[in-house]
């Protein structure tokens, strides 16, 4: 397995004072991996060109910092290595638990702004290929010392070409410590609510098929949100409809796509909806996930946990569809409708129609 000697050797390697290399700073979320990387190539690449015809003595090398406790973390380094990064790093850490991965990230990439020329954490480009062919067989075999087993066939070239094995550094040796990290990322139901600030007493509907005429006011609102096209990207939304676990199916969940594809919203997800295989990961909203910043968000079948919730910008409008009028997620709503999903999203949309018809 891997010995303690090259990972001494890889950390003095990558945290050397004033070194040219490029980090690049990833959390759980797959889908910013590759413009990330891709911003980190790209200046590379720029800085490359910079340098004197000969001159390889000071060459940046791009490296991947991979943060988290999932296979994801893993998944990440070895996809990164594939795509063109030098050298990849897991740092996992029972430290990450139960904190804000956006407001993590930052606090790392302050950490690590000494000792690398550049830090990058996000990027624009959706464009990432790998640099060579050999590259592809390389790193498609690349694991952390934990994937490996005494039974791999491939063991004997982890250890000519240790380059292979992934490293997994805890938070210490990055420098990260208890005492450095803002209560503020703790996420728990009293540090959301302090986030959002107070808010004033919601409007509690009771829903009656025979007494509608609230929901006028209500649909009005998402008229007004309603955006001039689909946002491409769930974070980029001015209306988003999510599911949670009370969506109850699959079959729930495309009902609910179709209300938000008419209402031109896109849909998101509760860690529990994705966990019950109701949708894809990708719809997630919560610091593992998407974190959103819509004008109005449709909490449907949605308890409110503060995972989820921590994925929601404060200042947004939230409608709550829940047969538990006592969801925690009724503390922050603007509105909660106590009704089964069922019955209230074919009535909005029939409203919706209505009125957007005058």
């Amino acid at each position: 397995m891997q010995g303690a000697p090259m990972a001494n050797k890889l950390q003095q390697t990558l945290f050397r004072m004033n070194t040219n290399n490029i980090a690049v700073l990833v959390g759980h979320d797959a889908n910013e991996l590759l413009p990330t990387l891709e911003a980190a190539l790209t200046l590379r690449q720029e800085r490359c060109a910079e340098l004197s015809e000969g001159d390889t003595s000071e060459l940046p090398q791009v490296i991947l910092l991979s943060l988290g406790n999932t296979p994801a973390a893993a998944d990440n380094a070895r996809e990164g290595l594939f795509r063109g990064a030098d050298k990849a790093v897991v740092i996992s850490d029972p430290l990450f638990d139960g904190r804000d991965e956006g407001v993590l990230l930052s606090v790392v990439a302050e950490l690590l702004a000494s000792r690398f020329s550049a830090v990058v954490t996000s990027g624009q480009s959706n464009d990432c290929r790998p640099r060579n062919a050999h590259l592809v067989l390389r790193y498609k075999r690349a694991k952390t010392p934990l994937e490996r087993s005494a039974s791999d066939p491939y063991d004997h070239i982890y250890e000519s070409r240790p380059h292979l094995t992934i490293p997994i550094w805890s938070a210490a040796e990055i420098g990260l410590t208890p005492d450095n990290i803002p209560d503020a990322l703790l996420l728990s139901g009293d540090s959301i609510r302090t986030k959002w600030g107070k808010r004033s007493e919601p409007t509690i509907i009771h829903f009656n098929p025979d007494s509608t005429d609230w929901a006028d006011e209500l649909v009005q609102l998402l008229l007004e949100a309603r955006p001039a096209r689909l946002a491409r990207r769930l974070r980029d939304a001015q209306l988003v409809v999510g599911g949670g676990y009370g969506v109850g199916s699959a079959e729930g969940f495309e009902s609910l796509s179709n209300f938000a594809s008419e209402i031109k919203a896109r849909m998101g997800a509760t860690r529990a909806a994705v966990d019950a295989e109701f949708c894809p990961a990708k719809l997630m909203i919560g610091p593992t996930g998407e974190r959103i910043h819509p004008k109005v968000y449709i909490a449907c079948g949605i308890s409110g946990q503060v995972q989820h919730i921590a994925g929601i910008a404060e200042g947004t409008t939230i409608i709550s569809i829940n047969t538990d009028p006592e969801a925690p997620i009724a503390e922050l709503a603007d509105w909660v409708i106590v009704g089964s999903i069922e019955d209230v999203v074919p009535m909005l949309l029939d409203k919706y129609r209505a009125l957007r018809s005058k």
